[in-house]
């Protein structure tokens, strides 16, 4: 027998009996979509056959890296070039919007070239099946990609699919097996249905709203720390992420900060002074994106059959919505409450804690952790040049869902309150008295903050203010940045406002940079008031009033 090749891709999409049926056939992909693919895989690309809309593919190119214009809807409208130079990535990345053909399109064609044509079965070890991954968001979502998976196999003539000769061997609810030794598996992204097996390709499919907190049991990031680690003895190795937006947190949105290449990044120095970012320091920072293409479409401009019409209507019922799900834009949170740009801004890189300083006066905060929540505890103090600025922040919490003990806790927190020379620590008020009491065992106390709905917008919408006003000088703690990133602020039934994570999300390090920098900014400087005008018998009536109101229901609270 001889040795497996691999096909190249430009070989396989102009094979009639391979892929030229589903990249140029009749219903199938669009320009853009298949310059996405040609990009991918380091093929050349056309500039003088055009598509309906009067682009070209290198068009299309420069409109995957953003350099264009598009209206409000996501149309193309005009492009500025950019250079194409011909490289096959080992990564990719793809922010589209939703309809863009992720799944049929896009997943289903690399899973299909790659178990076919990729040549994997080479590094077969001995019985052992080479396995490529379509990774969904869940289990639906994954037996759902088989069937787009199935039917490009149906369409590649040299599979014979259904026929005694067929390459298909068998195929089962979450597998096709093929008779070259690969097999093409769909599995929601768990560290577990990955680990231990042999894949050179994996498409990580709506990547984009997989869990992002270290705390899950399966964050995006250790998914792909998985799938990584799987790839190691093949010579052509490929990971695909594909996925509409949805907030400026995870992997996905990392990749996209980076572009490709790391083309976006840049070193702190020239960030600074403002120059050309071309500097050794620069070329470092993008080392680690080397090999890594990032691609971006909205809805419109990636699949020519979505309607205007429908486009319109998605628009005019949320334009949020529509901006982060047919846009392909990432979002703040839900709400928009605290800004992504802004915290980014806040944050001191590099700066993990800050040694205590006399001339400083420090507060803490802590947010205990119960049941299978987790202890969080920080330490700002007020400068009047700077604002909040954050010292100190730690945190707490068993991976196993566990309970902490409250009192190893506090005994941790003893020597670090010491060294800051702080007497008490303020706190919300669950389970106050019996966490007091062991505080006090520990040589300190607790002040208790009320955290009801109506002081949580008050001590979060302080935070947001002085965020706005670059008042806030943070650590760099990822913990905490995820977590002020993801607060979101929605309106409830009965016009209750809420503040806090997403479900499934923590949110205990937000607050408590959030009460700590509200029991702080009484000490920043304040701007000296307007002498109010000398009121009027009538002004004064009215003020004597309210008080003696305000005092009455302050009495009837306290009765």
């Amino acid at each position: 027998m001889s040795k497996p090749v691999r096909i190249s891709f430009e070989e396989a999409i102009n094979e009639p009996r391979l892929l030229k049926p589903t990249v140029y056939g009749e219903g199938g992909l669009s320009m853009f979509q298949r310059t996405w693919l040609k990009v991918m895989y380091g093929c050349e690309l056309d500039g003088k056959e055009t598509d309906d809309r009067g682009f070209t593919e290198l068009d299309y190119w420069a409109a995957s890296q953003d350099s264009a214009e598009w209206d409000e809807l996501g149309y193309l409208k005009s492009v500025t070039p950019l250079p194409y130079s011909p490289q096959e990535y080992k990564e990719a990345w793809g922010i589209c919007g939703i309809r863009a053909g992720k799944t049929d399109r896009f997943a289903a064609t690399i899973v299909a070239y790659e178990a076919v044509c990729g040549g994997h079965e080479v590094h077969c070890r001995g019985e052992r099946p080479i396995i490529c991954f379509q990774i969904a968001q869940d289990t639906r979502m994954a037996k759902y990609s088989l069937t787009s998976i199935h039917q490009t196999l149906k369409s590649m003539g040299f599979i014979r699919y259904g026929s005694a000769t067929s390459w298909v061997k068998n195929i089962t609810a979450d597998r096709i097996e093929l008779k070259n030794g690969v097999h093409i598996c769909v599995t929601p992204p768990t560290v577990k249905s990955i680990r231990g097996y042999d894949s050179p390709v994996a498409v990580l499919d709506e990547v984009g709203v997989w869990y992002q907190d270290a705390d899950s049991a399966n964050p995006d990031f250790e998914v792909y720390d998985q799938v990584d680690s799987r790839q190691a003895q093949f010579d052509f190795p490929k990971i695909v992420g594909i996925s509409s937006p949805w907030n400026r947190a995870g992997i996905l949105h990392k990749r996209w900060e980076a572009g490709t290449n790391g083309s976006r990044n840049i070193c702190g120095e020239c960030r600074l002074t403002g120059r050309k970012p071309d500097c050794e320091g620069c070329v470092k920072e993008r080392l680690p994106h080397a090999s890594r293409l990032v691609l971006y479409s909205p809805t419109a401009a990636s699949n020519p059959v979505i309607p205007r019409a429908w486009l319109e209507s998605k628009l005019n019922k949320d334009p949020r919505a529509f901006a982060r799900e047919c846009l392909a834009r990432f979002q703040d949170s839900l709400s928009g409450f605290l800004s992504s740009t802004l915290i980014e801004k806040a944050r001191a890189a590099g700066v993990s804690s800050r040694d205590p300083d006399k001339k400083f006066f420090y507060i803490a905060a802590i947010d205990p952790a119960f049941r299978h929540d987790a202890f969080g505890f920080t330490i700002v103090h007020s400068d009047p040049d700077i604002g909040i600025v954050q010292d100190y922040v730690r945190r707490w919490h068993d991976p196993s869902g566990t309970p902490l003990n409250p009192a190893e806790v506090c005994a941790e927190l003893a020597p670090i309150l010491q060294r800051y020379n702080i007497r008490s620590v303020h706190t919300d008020n669950h389970s106050f008295e019996a966490l007091h009491y062991i505080a006090q065992q520990h040589g300190f106390n607790l002040q208790e903050v009320s955290f009801s709905s109506s002081a949580k917008a008050d001590i979060y919408g302080n935070l947001q203010q002085l965020l706005n006003q670059s008042k806030l000088s943070l650590l760099d703690d990822e913990q905490t940045i995820r977590e002020l990133k993801s607060i979101e602020k929605r309106l409830m039934e009965g016009g209750s406002v809420r503040i806090a994570a997403p479900d499934g999300m923590y949110d205990d390090m937000a607050t408590v940079i959030a009460i700590a920098a509200h029991e702080a900014v009484w000490m920043l400087p304040k701007l000296e008031k307007r002498k109010d005008p000398e009121q009027t018998d009538i002004q004064k009536h009215i003020a004597h009033v309210a008080a003696s109101r305000r005092r009455f229901i302050r009495l009837a609270d306290d009765w």
